[in-house]
């Protein structure tokens, strides 16, 4: 897209890649789509493995 979102660039000396070298905006804002992505993941996977495990694990305690 031309955005200039990942590409090379100098760190203390060093050559790395990174986000954001365009621009610094581009690179908040493609953290921040990250940050909300890894937010909308976890709770799914709270939602729909670790609640109903929770309600397996309490249904099995109450026969043991």
């Amino acid at each position: 897209l031309g955005l200039g979102i990942v590409g090379d660039m100098t760190l203390r000396g060093d050559q790395v890649t990174g986000f954001g070298t365009g621009s610094p905006w581009v690179g908040f804002a493609a953290i921040m789509a990250m940050l909300i992505a890894v937010i909308v993941a976890s709770w799914f996977t709270w939602r729909f493995v670790e609640m109903p495990a929770l309600a397996w694990v309490r249904r099995l305690s109450k026969r043991i």
